[in-house]
């Protein structure tokens, strides 16, 4: 496939798919309200729908997009740290960092009160894990 059409079809498929994430959960939503929240205009559950989507599933969207955004990164500086383009995030703990965000969010309590708390953790931690340990080796 040419570059030429690749980006726009990854650019739809964001789209699409942040279209269908905010109509699908334990209330589902019709496109209706999703096109009416987006363009501004009035609906007819209006507050609900506003709460809903900015107060829960709008959090959870840009979160997951900041998580893979950061997953993408830890892997890219892999593979230009170890010039290996099978390098991937687990060689330097990114993946056990997450992991450890979110547990300690988990455990704390956290994450029964503030539900962003997860997956901002498992970011957090995942870039603090890879620049620890990029810090301990003394590249230079």
């Amino acid at each position: 496939m040419k570059k030429r059409y690749l980006y726009p079809l990854l650019i739809s498929v964001l789209f699409i798919s942040t279209a269908i994430s905010l109509m699908v959960g334990d209330i589902n939503v019709d496109i209706y309200a999703v096109r009416d929240w987006l363009g501004g205009g009035p609906s007819k559950e209006g507050e609900f729908y506003k709460i809903l989507f900015e107060q829960i599933r709008g959090p959870r969207i840009i979160l997951a997009a900041m998580t893979g955004f950061v997953l993408g990164l830890a892997g890219a500086a892999v593979q230009g740290l170890f010039r290996n383009p099978l390098a991937e995030p687990g060689l330097l703990g990114a993946s056990n960092g997450a992991a450890l965000g979110a547990v300690i969010m988990i455990y704390s309590g956290l994450a029964s009160t503030l539900s962003y708390t997860v997956p901002l953790a498992a970011a957090f931690m995942a870039l603090v894990s890879v620049l620890v340990l990029l810090a301990l080796a003394g590249r230079g």
